[in-house]
């Protein structure tokens, strides 16, 4: 019967091979001799002290007897450390692989700027004032200062834009979204200059006809006769007046309350607004204004005193077809009936149809002028979001497109959408029943 200090030398031998079988495949040597079975059950190690023997993990074996001093070993650990960072590197550069299949590109600070709807039909518009200046009336003083004007506005919504882009903030961006508001008075007299830019005379020969070809009396001069009451000029004039603030009061509620939908308002009444002052410049209108003092006699009621104070110094002959006053105001009904419900739309539409009669009444335009204005202002509110929508699409940033009431190119998105995951099978499966 052998002794048991036999027992642990044998043991010892068989742990020593062990140690060397796992320095071999750590060092990569090629050895790749079997553990014993004593070390692949866990079995005793080297002894200690105390002369008991302790375990050995195969993982982290126990340090060797021979010195670690020689070439050869301190070789093998540099070459071990180096093989476990390059397999840690490339198990790294793998995960992330897994996580982002492409690799993530590094932009410069990109210097572009970004237009919204907006922006872009105020340049369109200033660009097509300026080119039609320069190109049917080269030779004009006048037309050309008409050309630098607009094109000086131009470059101030290049400089808006560049300006918000670099500093941001609430105050720049109430500018951005309300500057083409405060630009309308401005606009609206140099497009009234530039009337007879395309036309050689004004056109009221014709709209008188058809005026009276459709409604067979003259409204404009029947109207302030058979309704003289001093009380009854100054609220006409005032409610032709109210379109003023009724575009402040519209707006600055959006901003308050909807500021979300703020852009795409802008961007419906501007593209209303802007629209007719183009027209304006293509088919001169005066209108019935000559008809004032004759129908108008002093004195005169102070609303009165004040709309004929803006029209002789805010104004200029030639925009009189269709009526800007009632189209901006159909427009701005529809936009509060989308944004604010159907009570707050009843009441500004009762302000517009008291503008509708008042722009007949004080002789600021023919009948025909109030039903054009009628047709282009609905026309414009029908296209304005859809327009707006599309031209989102087109700069690509589909994050701030919005779902709209009945949106043709949204829903056209969603169905392609729709077809992008059924081809590529990641549509929703029916669960079965339970039992």
């Amino acid at each position: 019967m052998r002794t048991q200090d036999a027992n642990y030398a044998d043991r010892s031998k068989a742990d020593t091979g062990a140690i060397a079988t796992h320095e071999g495949r750590v060092a990569g040597d090629g050895r790749d001799e079997p553990c014993s079975e004593a070390s692949a059950r866990g079995g005793a190690g080297l002894p200690d002290a105390d002369g008991r023997p302790r375990p050995l993990l195969p993982d982290r074996p126990a340090p060797l007897s021979q010195p670690h001093g020689t070439p050869g070993s301190v070789v093998r650990r540099i070459t071990s450390i180096v093989k476990r960072l390059r397999a840690r590197l490339t198990k790294t550069e793998t995960s992330e692989m897994l996580r982002c299949p492409w690799p993530k590109p590094r932009h410069a600070p990109s210097l572009a700027l970004h237009f919204t709807p907006t922006d872009r039909l105020m340049l369109a518009y200033t660009g097509t004032m300026a080119g039609l200046a320069l190109t049917l009336h080269p030779r004009s003083a006048k037309y050309r200062v008409l050309a630098l004007k607009h094109l000086g506005v131009a470059g101030g919504i290049i400089g808006l834009a560049a300006l918000h882009r670099s500093r941001g903030g609430t105050a720049l961006s109430f500018v951005r979204h309300t500057y083409s508001l405060v630009l309308l008075g401005h606009l609206h007299y140099w497009g009234c200059e530039m009337a007879l830019v395309l036309c050689p005379r004004f056109l009221d020969r014709e709209v008188i006809r058809l005026d009276r070809l459709v409604f067979r009396k003259d409204l404009h001069a029947l109207l302030p006769r058979r309704f003289p009451g001093y009380l009854t000029r100054q609220i006409m004039n005032a409610a032709y007046f109210s379109f003023y603030p009724l575009i402040a009061g519209v707006f600055l509620s959006t901003w308050l309350w909807r500021r979300d939908r703020m852009e795409e308002s802008v961007f419906t009444f501007s593209l209303c607004m802007y629209s007719h002052f183009l027209f304006f410049s293509l088919v001169p209108v005066v209108g019935p204004t000559h008809l004032r003092e004759t129908l108008f006699p002093e004195p005169r009621p102070l609303m009165e005193r004040i709309v004929k104070h803006a029209v002789d110094h805010g104004s200029k002959d030639g925009g009189a077809l269709p009526s800007s006053h009632v189209a901006g105001s159909v427009a701005l009904t529809g936009i509060v009936g989308r944004l604010f419900g159907r009570r707050a739309m009843r009441r500004v539409g009762t302000i517009t149809s008291l503008l509708s009669v008042s722009t007949v009444y004080t002789s600021m335009h023919y009948p025909i002028d109030v039903v054009a204005g009628l047709g282009t202002g609905i026309g414009m509110f029908k296209i304005g979001p859809s327009l707006h929508n599309r031209m989102l699409l087109l700069s690509r940033r589909p994050a701030e497109v919005r779902e709209l009431p009945s949106p043709p190119l949204l829903k056209l998105a969603h169905v392609h959408r729709q077809g992008m995951l059924l081809s590529h099978g990641t549509e929703s499966r029916p669960t079965k029943r339970a039992g």
